[in-house]
């Protein structure tokens, strides 16, 4: 060919070179050693090469690799399923996508151009954009090939992982592990790695299982991390990160585990009570919770089930709440709120029990107690401010310590262990060594307290005015007596 005219060809009917240029017939020698052998050694050359391609890519893969993605737009939220074959040789290939078994029309998908790989294969794509109703959730997508390389057509479909990260606690040691868990997906192989605040931590580390049929086509996977003691999550936080062939991008997990509080509420006038069953603080956003009375599930008719709402910080929170009968009232039944979620290992269950009920008809003693104190070392004058909360039930709290309203980092602070009481409620403080500038004289020091059993968080304050007038009564004593700030109870919601 020259400029896409063909000037000579061979025509293998007739073995005979067909020319466009002026051969010169007359002269016998350029005839015969230039025109047709020069043809028939370009004609077996080509030949050749073609039987050597056919035996390389018979037995280097001409097989098309096939993948079926989920695409979502970071900022719409439009989502997007292609299905994609690549490295497949002959060029031509047929590609169909089936939602639940049914056939996409053809007019609903973008169909990509035939692109060469660059080592003599070819891929395609094709894509569909996804309304409301046919999100993945909701729906299973296949994507269908034949080829020449193929005996049969080729199914694939779009299983993609399901991660999990889950704290576990051997029940009498105390030892933690934390868990990376991706399960129901779909081709075998998949890549794990798990993060800690952002780092990614070391294989050699991590305890590798064996990757597991789930015996629907699909496998399963995990990798563990035991935790030391400075390793633990109320320090950190743990992050999977997975890549699959079923995912457009890298898929990330973080641990955050749902705080759940069971609290009675009672109608200042009318008396009418309510038990809500409240889980916040949770991510990703789905999450199952059941409330139970007496072990016995409460019918969902029977529950007024909340939105679920975003905090704000990435992750939500959701209540559910069942209106009391007078048969139903707390002091004659126990409620439970069982709650199932991903970042969980086993199912969580909180009970609000007669025993609380009789409890809290005496006493609001679930509530923490905080006390801020100033410790002043009787040789050296080094002082030290210290966060006390006690007297509270369940056992997590969440305690900030702050300098003129600016939060006090973690890593100044000394975080006692979290003790037992004798009566069923806990203890814990905070300490922050002061050093010449941090004296309180010249700063006040607040003490910052979220409790399950405190709807809005409590502050309690050691303030420059009370340091001077406890420096005025303290005179000619030596050290100095720790004035304490203690919060009493303000509400008439209760949990356990």
């Amino acid at each position: 060919m020259v400029d896409d005219v063909q000037v000579e060809y061979f025509d293998s009917n007739d073995n005979e070179v067909i020319s466009r240029r002026h051969w010169k017939v007359e002269d016998v020698v350029e005839e015969r050693y230039l025109k047709t052998p020069l043809m028939f050694l370009a004609r077996d050359h080509i030949m050749s090469s073609l039987h050597r391609m056919k035996r390389h890519f018979n037995h280097t893969g001409v097989r098309p690799r096939v993948r079926v993605m989920l695409k979502t737009h970071p900022e719409s939220g439009a989502q997007q399923v292609s299905c994609l074959a690549t490295d497949f040789y002959p060029r031509h290939i047929n590609m169909t996508l089936l939602r639940d078994g049914q056939t996409v029309p053809e007019e609903r998908l973008i169909t990509g151009e035939l692109l060469p790989n660059g080592d003599g294969t070819y891929q395609q794509r094709k894509t569909l954009s996804l309304r409301a109703e046919e999100r993945p959730e909701r729906h299973n997508y296949t994507c269908t090939v034949t080829h020449t390389s193929l005996s049969n057509k080729l199914d694939i479909t779009w299983v993609r992982p399901r991660i999990r990260v889950m704290l576990k606690t051997h029940p009498e040691l105390g030892v933690q592990q934390m868990i990376c868990l991706a399960t129901g997906f779909y081709p075998r192989h998949i890549n794990m790695t798990l993060l800690r605040d952002g780092q990614t931590v070391p294989e050699e580390r991590l305890i590798t299982g064996e990757l597991l049929p789930n015996g629907d086509g699909t496998y399963q996977q995990r990798k563990t991390l035991s935790l030391s003691v400075e390793e633990r999550p109320e320090r950190h936080n743990y992050t999977c990160t997975v890549t699959h062939t079923s995912l457009s991008n890298t898929f990330n997990i973080t641990w955050v585990c749902p705080r759940v509080r069971v609290m009675l509420k009672t109608h200042p006038e009318s008396g009418a009570q309510q038990v809500s069953c409240l889980a916040t603080g949770f991510y990703p956003r789905h999450i199952n919770m059941t409330l139970l009375r007496d072990g016995q599930t409460v019918p969902e008719e029977r529950l007024i089930t909340g939105e679920l709402l975003p905090n704000g910080d990435g992750t939500y929170q959701q209540r559910k709440t069942l209106s009391l009968s007078a048969e139903e009232r707390p002091e004659r039944h126990n409620y439970t709120c069982t709650v199932t979620h991903t970042s969980l290992s086993n199912k969580l269950d909180i009970t609000w029990a007669v025993a609380a009920f009789i409890k809290w008809k005496r006493r609001s003693a679930v509530r923490p107690r905080i006390r801020v104190m100033l410790k002043t070392h009787p040789e050296s004058g080094a002082q030290q401010v210290s966060c006390l909360a006690t007297g509270f039930y369940p056992c997590h709290i969440n305690m900030t310590l702050l300098r003129d309203g600016q939060t006090v980092p973690e890593e100044r602070l000394i975080t006692g262990e979290l003790l037992p009481n004798g009566d069923g409620t806990y203890q814990q403080r905070k300490t922050l060594r002061l050093s010449a500038e941090e004296r309180p004289e010249r700063h006040n020091y607040t003490c910052t307290v979220t409790h399950t059993s405190l709807s809005n968080k409590l502050d309690i304050t050691w303030a420059v005015a009370a340091f001077i007038k406890r420096k005025r009564r303290s005179a000619g004593q030596q050290g100095h007596v720790q004035p304490v700030y203690t919060a009493s109870p303000v509400e008439d919601d209760t949990s356990s």
